[in-house]
């Protein structure tokens, strides 16, 4: 398990993606609990300067020990679930700022006017 936890994290740094995965074990009843690790990659640049992560133990039909829960993964664990997330080319543009995005929506407005395209859009509207 430490292996696999350890891998995560460093291709959530290298990739600069965030990680989701879900861990699985089985209480002393048999039931099941899930370990669901989400990982954050901040920073700016393209470089990660900061890893956050964040744990939710669930058992839907059984119950257990949070302070001892991690004995059940340390004996058997399996990955249930093991997801990269890609970060949007669209968030990459929406940091523009809203002065920029008027001044671009003037600037494409003005070259539509000067080919006749928004003239001849106003005289048939």
């Amino acid at each position: 398990m430490k292996e696999f936890g350890l891998a995560a994290a460093e291709q959530c740094v290298a990739s600069g993606c965030a990680i989701y995965s879900v861990f699985s074990t089985y209480n002393s009843g048999g039931h099941t609990i899930d370990c669901e690790r989400l990982l954050l990659p901040l920073g700016r640049d393209g470089r990660v300067e900061q890893l956050v992560g964040s744990l939710q133990l669930i058992s839907i039909t059984g119950s257990f020990n949070r302070e001892t829960v991690i004995r059940h993964f340390e004996w058997k664990t399996e990955v249930s679930c093991a997801i990269r997330t890609y970060a949007s080319a669209s968030l990459q543009q929406s940091s523009q700022s809203t002065s920029e995005k008027r001044e671009a929506a003037r600037s494409q407005a003005s070259a539509l006017e000067e080919s006749g395209g928004l003239g001849a859009a106003r005289q048939d509207g």
